[in-house]
């Protein structure tokens, strides 16, 4: 679910676990487990509170998580190669600097497919 962003919003808010625990109302003891990544499915109400306290919901956490998996980049082993993937930025169908998730990266491959097992029946 995302619990290493917990560690994340919580240095970015410049908290301790002990101050996270008096804003959420979790105890010490249980916030010290989730953080250190002995706990992994901690109880939602628990979450919830601990987002909270962070200004953060639950949907941020699974957002968070599936955002950072869409920003990786591709390589070649992946998917499209580099080569690729800068004529398509500069055809302009693709936008330089944002990655494509594995469902587009999946969609161009297809079409290169097709397109290349049509060259070469011309090429015959």
């Amino acid at each position: 679910m995302g619990l290493e962003k917990i560690n994340h919003w919580k240095k970015e808010r410049g908290l301790t676990n002990a101050e996270l625990a008096k804003l959420s109302g979790v105890p010490k003891s249980t916030i010290d487990k989730i953080t250190s990544g002995n706990t992994y499915d901690p109880k939602l109400e628990t979450i919830k509170a601990i987002a909270s306290a962070l200004g953060k919901t639950i949907n941020d956490l699974d957002n968070e998580v599936n955002s950072d998996k869409e920003k990786k980049e591709p390589t070649p082993d992946e998917g499209l190669t580099q080569d690729i993937i800068t004529i398509l930025i500069n055809k302009g169908i693709i936008q330089d600097g944002v990655p494509l998730s594995p469902q587009e990266q999946a969609h161009f491959l297809e079409y290169l497919s097709i397109s290349a097992e049509a060259y070469s029946k011309l090429r015959k």
